[in-house]
């Protein structure tokens, strides 16, 4: 079995996931689609997610392609988390999350009120309410209610976090559209998204038999994407990242079959695609430095185990913070070499870092210079960085 270090993982994944050179700004839907979407909880974050990783973007790219041309689309996708991904991997992607059922469980009915059948029902409702156009959750609510005859649904749809609209993300029914007067709009994805022909929804399979195919098909694609840029991975990294028991997850790693092999990073044993092997293990440090937002699908993608590419396991707590917070963080060749913010003032950009140990020149000088970046993508003319003591 191929035994290998995590700086040699770190190192790959960070050229995986386009932080050690940044691509052209014709090419950003592209890493969009490499990286399994831009993780969204946060505007600003998937902005500066893309900008992290794509040279000369300018902030109104991002709300360009998302609302002008519609080459991004909006939808509650992975974990039930918000996400920007392309137009063209939306079928596939869809079809992947038609698979999730949490919301069928009786977990789900007694905290929400509702069960699997009356989930469908309220699926199709908003299928119907939205197809002459987008409106807002409000708008969705009062005829959704309306269209099924039950008022309490209103209230059930307004609710904090879209529970009741996670469904309908997941099958089909909804994406977000442009905002109308600050208030937040929802559109059908066929009517929304361009080109788009065909809704995978597996609840249909005894209607149409291929669709649940389909959609197992596509969560394998999911976690081909996922190995390719987040591997090697355990069942259980794969799990948390697609919302999953472990044993699923072991299971669809199994489907795999010669697509994947069993290597050891630091002793333990880990899946990666096959066909990344021998790249992997030739792989280097390229002194490449980024600082990534917060939520950013790097860190994202290796919570399971990101106390293995820190100097120190006991510093997990100021990445990984209460309530799901991940802090932004300085990376370095894909280890996690601390944490930072930044304040715009007027022309000015201050950023704060916080390094987990004191810095080599290099990577100070590194840092300083995306800090130019930043500023210059927030359209500011001045920098100032400053290094917390590390003792």
């Amino acid at each position: 079995m191929t035994e290998l270090s995590w700086k040699q993982v770190a190192a790959w994944r960070m050229n995986r996931n386009h932080l050690v050179k940044r691509v052209p700004p014709k090419a950003s839907l592209d890493i969009v689609e490499d990286i399994c979407g831009l993780h969204a909880q946060l505007m600003s974050s998937a902005e500066f997610s893309a900008w992290a990783r794509v040279d000369r973007l300018g902030r109104e790219d991002i709300q360009t392609a998302l609302w002008d041309s519609r080459a991004l689309v909006k939808l509650w996708a992975m974990r039930g988390t918000l996400h920007l991904i392309s137009s063209a991997g939306y079928p596939q992607l869809q079809a992947a999350l038609s698979t999730y059922r949490h919301f069928n469980s009786a977990a789900f009915k007694r905290y929400f009120g509702v069960d699997a059948d009356e989930i469908t029902e309220i699926v199709a409702a908003i299928r119907v309410v939205l197809d002459k156009g987008p409106l807002t959750r409000e708008e969705v609510a009062a005829r959704v209610a309306e269209h099924l005859g039950i008022p309490q649904r209103a209230e059930q749809l307004t609710g904090s976090w879209g529970p009741l609209l996670k469904p309908a993300s997941f099958r089909g029914a909804l994406c977000f559209a442009g905002s109308g007067e600050r208030r937040v709009r929802f559109a059908r994805p066929d009517r929304w998204v361009p080109k788009l022909t065909e809704i995978t929804d597996s609840t249909a399979a005894d209607a149409d038999p291929q669709a649940a195919d389909r959609a197992d098909q596509a969560v394998l694609d999911m976690l081909r994407r996922y190995l390719r840029v987040y591997g090697p991975s355990t069942r259980s990294d794969f799990a948390r990242w697609w919302a999953i028991p472990d044993s699923q997850a072991g299971k669809r790693i199994r489907e795999l079959g010669d697509e994947v092999t069993e290597i050891k990073v630091a002793g333990e044993p880990r899946w990666l695609l096959a066909a990344d092997r021998d790249e992997l293990a030739h792989a280097k440090p390229s002194k490449a430095v980024r600082l990534l937002p917060a939520f950013d699908p790097y860190v994202i993608g290796i919570t399971g185990h990101s106390d293995r590419l820190l100097p120190d396991p006991t510093l997990r707590p100021r990445v990984h913070r209460p309530q799901g917070w991940v802090s932004p963080v300085l990376v370095v060749d894909g280890l996690l070499a601390g944490i930072w913010q930044y304040e715009h003032k007027g022309d000015t950009v201050t950023v704060a870092v916080e390094p987990f140990g004191r810095q080599p020149a290099w990577v100070r000088t590194a840092a300083a210079a995306e800090a130019d970046r930043l500023a210059k993508f927030l359209g500011a003319s001045e920098t100032q960085v400053t290094w917390a003591d590390t003792g």
